[in-house]
This record gives structure tokens, C-alpha cells and sequence, in this order.
């Protein structure tokens, strides 16, 4: 648990951020996470909100990823070709 009142506004910050996958070590540290960002990741609220995760994880000394991912289903005009 954080020690001071500072500290503690971090931990809590921190704590609330998810992520699509963290890589860890064998002790459950996080080395890096990645983010598959969808089409809704252009949008100018949500490039705030991802720029804050981003500097709030490299302050935390975590690497920090995003991929392009497809758009959300409901934005797609055809289904995606069955492989």
C-alpha cells in the first residue's frame, strides 16, 4: 500500500488502467503491455485518454505497445472473409 498522499494518487490512477495484454516476469512484474487500438482510438477523447495511459505506464517504467486492430464489428461494412 502506498505510503504517502501522493504516492497513493498514483497507486490509485495507476490501478484503475487496463490493458489487452501485459507480458510479466516469473514474479509477476510487468515489463510491457499491448494495446490493439480499433478505429474508435482516432477519435480526439480517446487519443487523450490513450496519452495519458501512455505517460501514466512509461512513468511506471513499463514499456508500452499499440497495435492496429480491426474496427469494431458494428463499423465493419462486410463480415471478415472466413479463412
Amino acid at each position: 500500500m502506498p505510503k504517502n498522499k501522493e504516492t497513493y494518487y498514483w497507486f490509485n490512477f495507476i490501478s484503475r488502467l487496463s490493458y489487452d495484454f501485459v507480458i510479466c516476469r516469473t514474479d509477476g512484474t510487468p515489463l510491457a503491455a499491448i494495446e490493439i487500438d480499433d478505429a474508435s482510438h482516432e477519435l480526439p477523447e480517446r487519443q487523450e485518454a490513450d496519452h495519458r495511459k501512455n505517460r501514466a505506464t512509461a512513468a511506471a517504467g513499463v514499456a508500452i505497445f499499440a497495435l492496429a486492430g480491426r474496427p469494431p464489428a458494428r463499423q465493419r461494412a462486410h463480415p471478415p472473409p472466413n479463412p
